[in-house]
């Protein structure tokens, strides 16, 4: 009864829920009319609270939509940071956006949502965009290199820390790979054509899970310059020669001794000993090439001709020249070759030879002079054959012509006095041939033999026929002489065969071998003593002598 009093409306569902109010009046008991109203209670929207979103720096984010619990429902946002790069507030879900991030670390902002249904608002909601920041890579200069160099490592920095780098190449054919990670390394640049090579490079950085811009920059290989200069020469001492070369654009020579200049392309060269020169040429982009000349220079030479010689006629000798490439002997009579180093020369008489001797060059000659001396043979001869009883003696006297003679060698040594003289003497024993052999002032020979034939008779042993062992000391000793013999024994006897004295084995002409006229100490009377000689000749050829001696007092 009375008023209907406040009340909280509720409704638990998604529709609208209706109440039917029937109001009954009266007053001083009397009934009036009744009255009848609705009270309709709408559902608050509940709305299903997004997820929390984290993205990148300069990433689009995916459009938010929300859901709600009551169909019709519309919803009122508010951003609590604008500067992630969604607007302060909106209505409806959350458009995509870039997100933005200018800082290096990772920014926040919260999102409140509000849903609306017939007017009635339900309970709002949160959730969060985190922007993480990106890297950036400082940018990297463009490389310029030269064929064939090492060149430097590539070093990334970032704005952020840990940041990694992935890069790629348009052109590997430079030396460096398609692609690779971290720092660009170090390598050996390559451009095999005649023109610039250049590759780009995309480096791309990521950190936290973003990659941030690219930063793209040019490598450029240039080409070595093909550098020619003039080919190897050889050049007279004293002489000068034009060196040219092209392929560059500037120029630089070593050793600069010689040379009339050293940058320029076409030096004169006057290098007084053999010489490599270097040619460096430098393109425009700076890289450089080389090529070399070897300059040889032909010295002049000193000939060496052996000395004067002297040869016998009918002979020959081998001359000689060096020093040179290439000779001219003159005159060539008596020349095996008259265009050679070492000739044969057989002159028949004395001849003064001149020989030119040049470098094969053209460049420098020499001339040298040998006189071969031409001697006469010399003639020489000892004599006829000989024949001599043993034990004699005789000089060997040769005749000579064509001398004078230098030396002379008689052979066998054997019997001779000497072997090295004009005319040695010879003591016979056994038949010997003897050979002479000379040479003259020239150095030419000549030989020449003798035999000598050896005999051994009685006339080559003698005995006196009669001795006076009287003490006068003349004729005291009967002995036994001779020559070319050894006596093997001496005997004497009395008229009665009775042997007085022997003595054996002993040389003739020797006293101390000889009877005194004594028999066992006693001096004999006179008388007449038969003796026997038995003797060996030098030859070996045994004789034996006997005869008679007279005593005398």
């Amino acid at each position: 009864a009375g008023s209907i009093p406040s009340f909280t409306a509720t409704n638990t569902s998604s529709v609208p829920v209706m109440a039917t109010i029937t109001v009954s009046v009266s007053a001083n008991g009397c009934p009036g009319p009744v009255s009848i109203f609705l009270i309709k209670v709408d559902p608050s929207p509940a709305l299903i609270a997004p997820a929390n979103q984290v993205i990148c720096n300069n990433a689009a984010t995916a459009v938010v939509i929300f859901v709600s619990t009551v169909n019709g429902t519309t919803f009122n946002w508010t951003n609590s940071n604008p500067s992630i790069g969604l607007g302060a507030m909106g209505t409806g879900n959350i458009p995509s956006f870039i997100a933005i991030n200018t800082s290096a670390v990772p920014v926040m902002a919260t999102v409140t949502v509000t849903p609306v249904a017939n007017g009635c608002p339900g309970q709002p909601k949160t959730f969060s965009f985190t922007v993480k920041s990106t890297p950036q890579v400082t940018q990297s200069a463009n490389q310029s290199v030269c064929n064939g160099t090492n060149t430097a490592t590539v070093n990334f920095t970032s704005t952020l820390p840990n940041t990694s780098f992935n890069w790629t190449n348009t052109n590997s054919s430079i030396g460096l790979p398609a692609s690779g990670t971290g720092n660009i390394p170090s390598f050996i640049a390559i451009n095999s054509s005649l023109v610039p090579q250049t590759a780009s490079i995309s480096v791309l950085p990521s950190a936290n899970g973003c990659n941030g811009p690219a930063d793209i920059f040019m490598i450029t290989v240039h080409p070595t310059p093909v550098v020619v200069t003039s080919n190897d020469m050889n050049l007279c001492f004293g002489s000068a020669a034009s060196l040219s070369t092209n392929g560059a654009q500037q120029y630089l020579w070593s050793p600069a001794i010689g040379l009339s200049c050293t940058n320029c392309p076409n030096p004169t060269a006057s290098p007084t000993a053999t010489t490599q020169y270097i040619v460096k040429g430098t393109s425009l982009a700076g890289c450089s090439g080389y090529d070399t000349v070897i300059i040889k220079v032909i010295q002049p030479f000193p000939m060496i001709v052996k000395p004067n010689d002297t040869i016998c006629v009918g002979s020959s000798v081998r001359l000689g020249a060096s020093g040179g490439k290439n000779y001219l002997w003159s005159p060539s009579t008596g020349l095996s070759h008259d265009n050679v180093a070492a000739p044969n020369a057989s002159p028949l008489v004395t001849t003064r030879y001149r020989v030119i001797g040049y470098d094969g060059y053209n460049c420098f000659a020499d001339t040298g002079y040998v006189v071969v001396t031409v001697g006469p043979q010399p003639v020489v001869k000892i004599g006829p054959d000989l024949t001599l009883s043993t034990g004699s003696i005789v000089n060997l006297q040769p005749v000579i012509q064509n001398g004078p003679i230098r030396d002379w060698l008689w052979t066998p040594s054997t019997g001779l006095n000497c072997t090295n003289c004009p005319s040695p003497q010879v003591t016979v024993s056994n038949n010997i041939s003897y050979q002479l052999s000379v040479t003259n002032v020239y150095g030419c020979k000549a030989t020449s033999n003798i035999f000598i034939n050896v005999f051994c008779k009685n006339a080559q042993v003698f005995v006196p026929n009669a001795f006076t062992p009287d003490g006068d000391g003349l004729n005291d000793v009967l002995i036994v002489r001779g020559k070319g013999v050894n006596v093997k024994s001496f005997r004497i006897f009395n008229r009665w065969g009775e042997l007085v004295f022997e003595k054996l084995n002993f040389l003739p002409n020797d006293a101390r071998f000889g009877w005194d006229g004594k028999i066992r100490g006693i001096p004999a009377t006179p008388d007449v003593f038969v003796f026997t000689v038995d003797v060996i000749c030098d030859n070996g050829i045994t004789y034996t002598y006997k005869g008679n001696t007279t005593l005398l007092k």
